[in-house]
């Protein structure tokens, strides 16, 4: 099928895993300060429970409980990261403390510092709200990601039975950075609540290449037209690529390997 020229500038800009930012992610003063934001969490919801006189056991039977939320990746990434993000906002338990509180009702208090110590942790160890392209994909960083000079790191997306379109774009950087990592940050959150959106994959050393996947060309060119990702394209060729090239084609048939 051929392509209408108006696909023919689709690029999805998504952090490199070599770009100064993202490298930077897992080490950053933000990073830092909200890891001690759930040490925080963590220490005082456990501090308030010992004073509620709960029981323990109560606390290590209900701990793991909003990590049920990951069941939602049976039904895809995209709702998968909307069910677990709304489990693990502190805005949830909070509000279930502040109602207890209110309505001086104690008994929905133990569960809700549970709920909030579990955050808590979870933010500590780096477990961060997820982004809808994969669970390794978190506000925190990437999970299990080495950033190590020169070398590429590559996340494989999850993608629905053929066929579907994929999205190439192959880019070399010029040396500007310049609000390059939160501006591809903020394109690939706004590119994954597109309808349509399957997934994205990319890896840079040199040269990069991000490869973001679709139900269809509607969807693409929906995306190409998006206001804000107009903004990104034009950027982008004023600072921050000095040669890119985008490829649109229909995937008809994959597979795949993991090893046990």
């Amino acid at each position: 099928m051929p392509l209408h020229p108006m696909y023919m500038a689709s690029e999805i800009m998504i952090p490199d895993s070599t770009t100064p930012e993202t490298a930077r992610m897992q080490g950053s003063t933000v990073s830092v300060l909200l890891r001690l934001e759930g040490l925080a969490a963590a220490a005082l919801s456990a501090l308030l429970y010992a004073r509620t006189g709960a029981s323990w056991w109560l606390f290590a039977l209900l701990w793991l409980a909003p990590d049920l939320s990951m069941l939602g990746y049976l039904a895809g990434p995209r709702w998968a990261a909307r069910i677990y993000n709304a489990i693990h906002s502190y805005s949830a338990p909070a509000a279930l403390a502040l109602c207890a509180l209110l309505l001086r009702t104690p008994a929905p208090l133990p569960f809700a510092l549970i709920w909030l110590n579990h955050i808590g942790v979870d933010r500590l160890l780096g477990y961060g709200l997820k982004y809808p392209h994969g669970f390794a994909w978190t506000h925190l960083g990437i999970l299990g990601a080495k950033h190590k000079k020169g070398a590429a790191h590559m996340l494989i997306a999850t993608t629905p039975a053929t066929p579907y379109y994929a999205v190439i774009f192959t880019s070399i950087r010029t040396e500007e950075d310049n609000g390059y990592g939160e501006m591809a940050n903020a394109m690939v959150e706004l590119a994954a609540k597109q309808p349509g959106f399957l997934g994205v994959e990319s890896a840079r050393e040199g040269l990069g290449i991000t490869v973001s996947y679709w139900e269809s060309l509607e969807a693409i060119a929906a995306w190409k037209q998006n206001s804000a990702h107009l903004t990104a394209q034009k950027q982008g060729r004023k600072t921050w690529y000095r040669a890119f090239k985008t490829r649109i084609c229909r995937v008809e048939r994959d597979y795949d390997f993991q090893r046990e």
